[in-house]
């Protein structure tokens, strides 16, 4: 498969895969009680505090959320002044006004999280900035015609602010993205015509299964698929009103997805990625950055350039971003280390996340910046690095349902004892009000012992 989507979805958590050339790209996990501050929320919020040091605000956004937001992404709030982009914070905001926000990147490490003036509103085939003005068209879409014909439209629909065409509007009718673009004003409108007294959130931010339908599935997959029949129901539903143009290629697979999905986040969290043809990668990531030794057999070019391929698939999918430092086999000459950064950056293209990339000195050390949107699958998955049995107690729960599941596939509700870790019990009652009975349709007798966090014992009762 050239592309396509996983999904599936169990009591805790909703998980999607994207899978590029027949190998998963990228891994995102939500779990089915998120908490405040989701990137993608729209709330109302307060200013307690402008930085002119910082060139910056601190924002109550309601629920005990405190968010940071910089002059550059406040300006939007200036632009009608033709030097809005030099404004300084002090003269875009003040303390106690109200601002319209949407949340951007989760804080990480203590750190608040970052907000934004700049509302954007996301389809499959557009995206919508209310408070800016035009129309911009991708490369991709490379079609004059289409161009003018879908510009002239969008032109006509009335006033939506600045609009992004995407590449997905290609694929389908003309009347499909217009129905899309109705759709983003309505919701803009709804969100300017409520008015809450004090800093509260104005529209939840989209779950994964939307996301996964707007932004992972790109212009064209080939399947998006799920081993479960209740969420193939659901997902052609919401095809249907958000993405039309997948609702037929929603389809059944295996129920061993899922479990061979576990298996692969298990090697995304492994130090040690093993190269083709010989070799490793050890990838280890402190607070202030992460390093990659290459160590391999062999023609060191050969070596570097088959590492240098994987490192660019290992950084999306362990979402591993800021300072990467990378320690490459010792290279004789400049051209065999330019050959090396130019495989580097071509394996780099298909990554949404922006990225910036040095040239390989002459100790064979190069260094370069991901960006970070989101927290590394190591951070939201594990306590601590890298290995399997410090999974957070509610991520190792998610993952032992899935395997009891898969142990009781086609066994009737016969009564089950079922012995799970003592570091599961608070998650336990906390997450799973309707109890183990009711999920797992059968009669459960539970009890805890001393089990590696993801360790279960189930056996039938007499």
């Amino acid at each position: 498969m050239d592309r396509g989507l996983f999904i599936d979805r169990g009591p805790l958590e909703t998980r999607a895969a994207l899978i590029e050339q027949s190998r998963i790209a990228e891994i995102h996990i939500e779990s089915s009680e998120p908490g405040p501050g989701r990137p993608g929320e729209i709330r109302k919020g307060r200013v307690t505090h402008v930085s002119g040091e910082l060139q910056a605000a601190t924002v109550d956004a309601g629920e005990g959320l405190s968010l940071f937001v910089r002059a550059a992404d406040a300006r939007v709030l200036a632009a009608d002044d033709a030097g809005a982009r030099k404004l300084p914070i002090a003269k875009l905001v003040r303390r106690g006004q109200d601002l319209l926000l949407q949340t951007g990147r989760e804080g990480l490490d203590g750190k608040q999280g970052r907000a934004s003036a700049d509302i954007a509103l996301h389809g499959r085939y557009l995206s919508i900035h209310p408070l800016r003005e035009g129309l911009d068209f991708p490369k991709a879409v490379a079609d004059h015609d289409l161009r003018e014909t879908l510009g002239a439209a969008l032109t006509d629909a009335g006033d939506a602010g600045r609009i992004l065409v995407h590449p997905a509007a290609s694929q389908v009718e003309i009347d499909v993205v217009l129905a899309e673009l109705r759709r983003l004003q309505g919701e803009w409108a709804d969100i300017r015509a409520s008015a809450p007294k004090g800093p509260a959130l104005m529209r939840p931010a989209p779950d994964l299964i939307e996301q996964a339908f707007v932004r992972l599935a790109g212009p064209s997959p080939e399947a998006v698929l799920t081993p479960d029949r209740g969420l193939l129901a659901e997902l052609r539903q919401r095809a249907r009103a958000l993405a039309p143009d997948l609702a037929d290629r929603i389809e059944l697979c295996e129920a061993s997805r899922s479990l061979e999905l576990d298996d692969e986040i298990d090697a995304a969290l492994a130090p040690e990625v093993a190269l083709p043809g010989g070799g490793r990668l050890t990838i280890e990531t402190t607070r202030a950055m992460t390093t990659v030794d290459v160590d391999a057999p062999g023609d060191p070019v050969k070596a570097n350039l088959a590492a240098a391929r994987e490192l660019a698939r290992q950084l999306r999918l362990r979402r591993i971003g800021g300072l990467v430092a990378v320690d490459f086999i010792s290279l004789r000459g400049a051209p065999e280390r330019r050959k090396v950064e130019k495989a580097l950056r071509l394996a780099f293209q298909r990554d949404p996340a922006q990225v910036e990339i040095g040239g390989i000195d002459r100790f064979s050390i190069l260094t370069l910046t991901r960006g970070r949107d989101a927290a590394a699958l190591l951070t939201q998955l594990c306590e601590t690095a890298p290995a399997r049995q410090h999974l957070r107690p509610e991520a190792a729960l998610a993952r032992v349902l899935r395997r009891i599941e898969a142990e009781l596939a086609g066994v009737g509700p016969v009564p089950v004892a079922l012995m799970l870790s003592r570091d599961l019990e608070a998650v336990v009652e906390a997450r799973l009000s309707g109890g183990l009975d009711r999920y797992l349709g059968r009669p459960v007798r539970l009890g805890y012992d001393a089990l590696t966090v993801d360790e279960f014992r189930l056996s039938r009762e007499r």
